[in-house]
């Protein structure tokens, strides 16, 4: 089957004679062997032990959306959207906005991204609430232990199925773009 698609940099390409097993076995190891640690400046994931999670991949036919919900003390204070994330053709789209009253934050993206326009983006969606409630428990949970995290970030992708927006959670973290630009 060739639906084995690999959505992170760097991907490696499938050689003609190679069957899926291998083709993913060989994506594995090239990442358990790459330390994000070190690469990324990333160091609280350095000693974290390293696996490799497949998943079936979401059908993104229609537009998707990569929502970064951004909490500070466990309340969800921005919301940024990105839109054209996992398509080469078009420019990377994005927007932030108040998670609320769905207000435009005016951050300044850098030059390589173009505005997600308000006909693109359309009013406050209805599944924001669910969004938002879901980080602030996952938020809560991981603030349980004795370790206190001030910012963590979460992710979901919002795509169309059977004509109905649909969010799916992708990641927590604790250090976005290590600490880099929004």
């Amino acid at each position: 089957d060739d639906a084995v698609k690999c959505l992170k940099k760097p991907c490696m390409k499938r050689t003609p004679t190679e069957d899926i097993a291998k083709y993913v076995q060989r994506i594995c190891r090239k990442y358990l062997h790459t330390s994000y640690g070190m690469k990324y400046n990333e160091r609280q994931y350095e000693h974290i032990p390293k696996q490799c999670v497949l998943e079936e991949q979401l059908d993104f036919s229609s537009q998707l959306f990569d929502y970064k919900i951004h909490t500070f003390h466990g309340r969800p204070m921005l919301v940024v959207i990105y839109g054209s994330r996992f398509d080469d053709e078009r420019k990377l789209t994005r927007n932030a906005r108040t998670p609320n009253d769905w207000k435009e934050v005016p951050i300044l993206f850098d030059d390589k991204s173009v505005k997600l326009t308000d006909e693109m983006l359309g009013p406050r969606p209805d599944f924001l609430d669910g969004m938002l409630e879901a980080t602030k428990v996952m938020v809560q949970r991981a603030n349980a232990d004795v370790t206190q995290f001030p910012y963590v970030r979460a992710d979901y992708f919002v795509y169309n199925e059977s004509n109905h927006m649909t969010s799916s959670f992708a990641e927590l973290t604790f250090t976005h773009a290590n600490c880099g630009p929004i």
